[in-house]
């Protein structure tokens, strides 16, 4: 193997290894920007039922202002405890929903990117011990010449 060789693979192993480290940089973004929007739709929802909320409880507020009897208010307080309950709970279960998504999500890319940072890493490693056993050979070769030469 001669040097213009040895520089071939050596380059090789550069750019596994660049391909490798980009790889890993854009799987994090990709899980960072699928994060934010999983976030972002969330949020959404959140902002939603706290409007919901409100006008619950203004429409509530309105309602026991005109009651006349105890049934009434008693009906108009429930209905409005059984509609806060119902957006606590779809706020737990968004919350509990997004949690789980987004850890799936990243445990998925981080599982992808580290096998395919592997197979770069290892064709790194294997061009490069290429590049050195022939950069040796080379070395070896020139050494012998010179020895002879002597």
């Amino acid at each position: 193997m001669d040097h213009s060789e040895s520089e071939t693979q050596a380059e090789r192993a550069t750019n596994q290894l660049q391909s490798a480290a980009s790889t890993g940089v854009t799987a994090w973004i990709d899980t960072q920007a699928e994060i934010f929007d999983h976030v972002d739709n969330v949020a959404r929802r959140w902002i939603d039922r706290r409007r919901e909320a409100l006008d619950a409880t203004r429409r509530s507020l309105d309602q026991l202002r005109q009651c006349e009897n105890v049934g009434d208010l008693v009906h108009i307080q429930q209905d409005w405890f059984a509609g806060s309950m119902r957006r606590a709970f779809a706020d737990l279960s968004d919350l509990t929903a997004a949690t789980l998504g987004a850890s799936k999500t990243a445990v998925w890319r981080v599982e992808k990117a580290s096998q395919s940072m592997a197979s770069d890493i290892a064709q790194a490693g294997h061009e490069a011990a290429q590049a050195t056993s022939g950069e040796i050979e080379t070395l070896t070769r020139r050494a012998k010449r010179e020895s002879d030469a002597e």
